[in-house]
């Protein structure tokens, strides 16, 4: 805390040597005192608020609030506020704006400044977002920004210059995560030349894409690899990556500048399936920020020459070395043929190109696929019977147009229902096919430990596993937890690690099946689409497809109906009706039963509207019934009246009906002898003078007389009902 003291210099607009030295401002009431300490403002106007202040002897940065009231010994000061909490904020820091908050305080003076400290043109500071951030009588805070493999800014370094000659000061904001340092134009110099170097450090990236040279950085010679992995998955094979380590050997041996890069190297060597370079600096020179600036103060060379110059000598350095894949690629060898193969238009009119079916008119090889639906749609339990089917050779669900034509050998690899689960699931279906699970043998691997896709070191490993059993098909279950550190709303990412794994699979030939899962766009009882499958990606690269959905809610009775569209770019196709019967489990974890029926869609429709023609049939006839008996009660009403007939008006009037209806069910009646007609006067007109004849119905004579409740009334399920209920 400090008092107000008079012996301080403000800033002033007319005055630029007056600057703030923390803010670099002129018109925000900071000031500095004869002590050497500077007080900022930072954009307050209130003379009451916090200021941050430099102490040269303290080297760094306090708060402080200015006291009020002068310390006299007649007066006391006011007690200080206390300093503001420095809790970390749970709110995520929003690095890019901060970048583009530093980058816009960044002057031509402080490039200027940073360039000469560097010993490079001003220029190559524009290849980044550096940015400013404080100077103070210590020196300047440069700001440097950090990318993750997806090119988002993850953090921010800084670099503190001196004034005076000395090495800078390296730190990382509050909250930052160390990654990448890329320039505007790296995949694009890259792109031209078919090369990308891979230093270490802000300032040897500056230095090398001043020189023209493509370039990114990592964080520390052993760190950035998993960002390195993600960010070059896409680039063509024929580009030469480089790492280039330091000359800073130790006395005692040890060589970090050396042995982080081969480590690196080796490690994403294994994550892209790629051999990758290791080389030095030009002897004499620690890095390549110190060669560049040392042929620049010699003259005579301009950057781009340098440039040529220094990737010769990193290229032809004796200290050259290529680090390969530590898992080899399944069937790579060093005289592998190109995987460009151009086929002529008459080899490929002759060639025989039909695909092979895996089970008839559901799956084929060699063509990636997707089995997918709702939550509790069988889709593990369907995968399960399709590897028991392949292996075994037996009908898909049992059902015979679904052949299996040639046994093969499947790895199904499932990560969410537990090795008890399908244990018992895979029981249940071996014995709805006459099999035993154990007879199987090694024609059935099962693997509980999934691979990560977007890591190509467990792709090869996971690739040289299957080639070791001879496996034709491998089933993944589920995808999204074999997918890894990749945005999995972005297509382009999904895509490019489903090309990588698809590939390399294919140079085994296996086939790729994978499980997945339904968004909530899929609506109810209706045939699942791919533009139902969830997230991104999947939809594009799945060439065959098995999609599942409900056609009623489950109850949980161990009875399934389901939807089944299955299809693919081979152009097979169709729409089934799937009824699984799996039983309820008993209190010894059995009494489970798998019991498919498949049937296509249109047989299914058929016969469902079989079943609602009858019932509406049914339906029709008990309202009959029901009207007849109505009817037959008010006519016998009105007869017991002295009446010798019923009028339809007496009818329609007693029976509260409608003249339709009561037309209907007399109708009806008499063409069962139930009743007969007969003409009777009705007296109409004023007074009753007029006389007419009109037809009225009564029942027959005693021995034709029918009894109303001897009429039985049944509802559409066939079960008697009261002669006189409303009808259901």
């Amino acid at each position: 805390m400090f008092a107000h003291r008079d012996n301080t210099t403000r800033v002033r607009h007319d005055r630029p040597e007056r600057a703030c030295l923390v803010c670099g401002g002129h018109t925000r009431g900071c000031s500095t005192t004869n002590d050497g300490a500077v007080r900022c403002r930072i954009g307050s106007l209130n003379s009451d608020a916090w200021k941050c202040v430099y102490l040269p002897a303290a080297d760094g940065f306090g708060l402080y609030r200015r006291l009020l009231v002068p310390t006299t010994g007649d007066q006391p000061a006011k007690p200080a506020m206390p300093a503001p909490s420095r809790a970390k904020s749970t709110r995520p820091a929003n690095w890019a704006k901060r970048v583009a908050t530093y980058t816009a305080r960044m002057s031509d003076t402080y490039a200027r400044r940073l360039a000469d400290h560097l010993g490079l043109p001003v220029e190559c500071v524009a290849a980044l977002e550096v940015g400013f951030i404080c100077g103070g009588p210590g020196g300047v805070t440069y700001s440097f920004p950090e990318y993750d493999g997806i090119g988002a800014v993850c953090g921010i370094s800084t670099r503190l210059v001196p004034h005076d000659p000395g090495p800078a000061v390296k730190k990382c904001l509050t909250g930052s995560r160390r990654g990448l340092t890329l320039t505007r134009d790296w995949r694009q110099r890259t792109e031209a030349r078919r090369v990308l170097f891979i230093v270490e450090g802000p300032t040897d990236v500056l230095a090398m894409s001043a020189a023209g040279l493509p370039v990114v950085g990592r964080p520390s010679n052993t760190g950035g690899v998993k960002g390195l992995a993600v960010l070059l998955a896409g680039l063509p094979d024929d580009t030469e990556l480089v790492f280039v380590g330091e000359r800073d050997q130790k006395e005692d041996g040890r060589w970090p500048g050396l042995d982080g890069p081969r480590a690196s190297a080796s490690e994403l060597a294994g994550r892209l399936g790629r051999p990758i370079r290791v080389t030095l600096s030009p002897a004499g020179h620690k890095d390549s920020r110190e060669y560049i600036a040392a042929r620049l103060r010699d003259g005579g060379a301009d950057l781009t020459e340098i440039g040529g110059e220094f990737e010769r000598l990193l290229l032809s350095s004796p200290e050259c070395t290529l680090v390969r894949p530590a898992v080899p690629v399944p069937g790579a060898a060093d005289d592998a043929p190109c995987r460009f193969e151009l086929i002529a238009s008459d080899k490929f009119a002759s060639g025989d190109y039909r695909p092979e079916w895996l089970i008839q008119h559901v799956l084929v090889r060699g063509q990636p696929g997707t089995v997918a639906g709702p939550s509790k749609s069988l889709k593990t339990s369907l995968l399960v019977d399709a590897a028991v089917s392949l292996a075994a050779g037996s009908p898909f669900l049992n059902h015979e147009p679904f052949a299996v034509p040639h046994r093969r050998r499947v790895v199904i690899a499932s990560g969410e229902s537990g090795m008890s689960t399908l244990q018992e699931t895979a029981n249940r279906v071996c014995r709805s096919k006459g099999l035993d699970l154990g007879s199987l043998g090694r024609s059935l691997h099962w693997l509980f430990t999934l691979p990560v896709l977007s890591d190509m070191r467990s792709v090869l490993e996971l690739a040289k596993v299957l080639v070791g059993v001879q496996a034709d098909v491998i089933l993944l279950d589920p995808f999204y937890l074999c997918l890894g550190l990749v945005d999995a709303t972005n297509m382009m990412e999904v895509g490019n690690v489903l090309r990588l794994v698809a590939e390399t699979l294919a140079k085994a030939g296996i086939t790729l099946i994978l499980a997945h899962h339904a968004n909530r766009k899929l609506p109810a009882v209706q045939p699942m689409e791919l533009t139902h499958l969830a997230f991104a990606g999947l939809e594009q690269f799945a060439r065959q497809f098995l999609l599942l959905n409900r056609r009623t809610k489950y109850r949980s009775d161990g009875h399934h109906e389901l939807l089944m569209r299955v299809g693919g770019s081979a152009g097979h196709g169709g729409l089934y009706d799937l009824d699984v019967e799996e039983g309820v489990m008993d209190a010894r974890f059995g009494g489970r039963c798998w019991t498919p029926t498949v049937r296509e869609a249109r047989e299914a429709a058929a016969q469902g509207a079989a079943e609602r023609e009858v019932k509406a049939g049914q339906k029709a006839a008990a309202d009959m019934q029901h009207e007849q008996a109505r009817v037959l009660r008010a006519i016998d009403g009105i007869v017991d009246a002295t009446r010798p007939a019923a009028t339809l008006n007496a009818i329609c009037e007693s029976a509260g009906m409608g003249r339709v209806k009561v037309e209907r069910a007399v109708a009806g009646l008499m063409d069962d002898g139930k009743l007969v007609e007969q003409a009777v006067e009705v007296k109409s007109g004023r007074g009753g003078k007029t006389v007419t004849k009109r037809p009225a119905y009564r029942r027959p004579d005693a021995d034709g007389g029918i009894d109303p409740s001897a009429i039985q009334r049944v509802n559409p399920a066939g079960q008697p009902v009261s002669l006189f209920d409303p009808p259901d």
